[in-house]
């Protein structure tokens, strides 16, 4: 995840590209998006596109001209086009693929970092390592990404992104007796339980779910958190 495909594992760029013959599908995955304004929804989906055909180059690069690069610019930037709007129709048709694929369906938690150590003028960044290092600082997202039993990928059906807070100046034991006295809401591997909850929320009662994750809170928290969840 931390290399990128220019000038990083070759297999990782062959298989990205292989995808860009057609961005069609696009069109579709994106249908009845709803971003308050019809202009701005178009916008989303011209731009998708674009990105689409040339997932491993510069935005610039991607869109072509400076017309449409200022046209995505001004996308990222409206508030309208908030991640939890764009990503709604492609929930739905994930959710719409789990019940086609006709079986169990296995949803995959997984955490990414993004490093934005190289800019420094950034902001809304937070650490991601484990002290507060300028060259160590980005954002943090969190995945549950649905899968056939035979590893094909459905869609996200819950995603989150944030930036965490700065690391206190602490040891290790005076780390645990604050976890200990913070509420399972408000620590960071609650990104797992409210996955879960996204997922459970989403997935329609006759599909089978198995969710895979590599890591949980403590049991303690694990089973007051669960009950909360499926209740």
């Amino acid at each position: 995840m931390a290399k990128t495909a220019r000038g990083g594992d070759p297999e990782v760029q062959a298989i990205m590209e292989a995808g860009t013959g057609s961005v069609e599908w696009l069109r579709e995955e994106f249908y009845g998006v709803d971003l308050a304004d019809h202009r701005l929804s178009c916008r989303l989906i011209k731009t998708a596109e674009r990105l689409g055909k040339s997932p491993t180059s510069p935005i610039n690069e991607a869109c072509g001209d400076w017309a449409s690069t200022q046209a995505a610019y001004r996308l990222f930037d409206n508030g309208q086009a908030s991640p939890e709007a764009i990503r709604e129709p492609h929930v739905a048709a994930t959710v719409k693929r789990m019940v086609a694929c006709g079986g169990p369906v296995w949803v995959v938690q997984d955490t990414v970092f993004f490093s934005y150590g190289q800019h420094p003028r950034t902001r809304g960044l937070g650490p991601i390592g484990k002290s507060n290092e300028a060259h160590d600082r980005g954002l943090i997202m969190h995945d549950a990404l649905a899968f056939t039993t035979s590893g094909v990928p459905l869609g996200i059906l819950s995603q989150n992104l944030w930036a965490r807070r700065e690391v206190p100046d602490e040891g290790c034991v005076e780390k645990i007796l604050r976890l200990q006295c913070t509420a399972i809401e408000e620590q960071e591997s609650s990104k797992w339980l409210v996955a879960l909850r996204e997922t459970v929320a989403r997935t329609p009662r006759d599909v089978p779910v198995i969710t895979i994750l590599e890591h949980l809170p403590s049991p303690a928290s694990r089973k007051s958190a669960f009950k909360r969840c499926v209740e």
